[in-house]
């Protein structure tokens, strides 16, 4: 039977990830979120950074952190989008009828 490695939480033992790779990467996401102004985020990884070195097995904790960040900003972009989206057809909607305004008062 094949081991489930997500579940098991050792998904990182089976992509052969090595914790310095992961340290690295994630020591580089703290100073580009601080420099975003996004200090809490940072915080958050750079602490399971600082687990990661104690325990490789904490790199599953450090993913599953950045997984939640990215989702929300994925919401956030995601209704952004659809605002703009209802305020640009709102727009085409007003732009076309100015056009039909315009093209009346020209024909009459």
């Amino acid at each position: 039977m094949e081991k489930n490695y997500v579940e098991s939480g050792s998904w990182h033992k089976a992509s052969k990830v090595d914790t310095p790779t992961v340290t690295t990467t994630l020591k580089n996401l703290v100073t580009l979120y601080r420099k975003q102004g996004r200090n809490e985020a940072a915080d958050q990884l750079d602490n399971c950074a600082v687990k990661i070195k104690k325990d490789p097995s904490a790199i599953t904790q450090a993913i599953e952190v950045e997984v939640i960040v990215v989702l929300v900003y994925m919401i956030l972009v995601e209704r952004l989008i659809t605002s703009l989206m209802i305020a640009l057809n709102c727009r085409l909607q007003i732009s076309n009828l100015i056009l039909k305004i315009i093209g009346s008062k020209i024909t009459n």
